[in-house]
């Protein structure tokens, strides 16, 4: 067992399909281990979107280029797997299948730019000021003394459908 609680288990994460198009399922199976037992609160899968936006700047005082990256969550799906309820060692290992539809497309948060040409760029990864990562997660949130969640998480690749790719 870890220290303040880190190590009380631990969640794999199997995609059957990392590389899929806007439209198309993203299917798989969390399977949460535990070392010892635990009040979970819910365990649950999250299909979500990052944007990493990149800003030019100016020279810093060092004569170096001074770029700025900003994350911004795009997009979100959540499905709970699992209430809340004792999660025992003895009934461990826990299975869940999850499924979620990717959007057609994704547009940007307030303030993020781009319009319908970034909306557009969003379907297939990309976005006019920066790029756009796709991600599946499963956790589970748990009481402790400090609630550490037990997660897993793995990149998905948005790839071109083959209506888009055709002219």
């Amino acid at each position: 067992m870890g220290l303040f609680g880190i190590g009380d288990g631990k969640m794999e994460l199997q995609v059957y399909n990392p590389n899929v198009s806007p439209g198309q399922k993203v299917e798989g199976t969390a399977t949460l281990a535990l070392k010892k037992d635990v009040k979970g609160k819910v365990v649950v899968a999250i299909l979500y979107a990052i944007m990493t936006e990149f800003r030019p700047g100016g020279m810093a005082m060092n004569g170096n280029r001074a770029d700025n990256r900003t994350n911004v969550q795009v997009y979100e799906n959540k499905q709970d797997l699992d209430g809340e309820k004792p999660y025992t060692v003895a009934g461990s290992p826990y299975t869940y299948r999850f499924s979620f539809v990717l959007p057609q497309t994704v547009g940007n948060p307030a303030g993020a730019g781009g319009g319908e040409l970034g909306k557009l760029a969003g379907m297939l990864g990309s976005a006019v000021n920066g790029t756009i990562r796709w991600y599946v997660k499963a956790e589970l949130k748990h009481e402790n003394a400090l609630p550490f969640p037990i997660e897993k998480r793995q990149e998905i690749y948005m790839v071109s459908s083959p209506q888009q790719g055709q002219v």
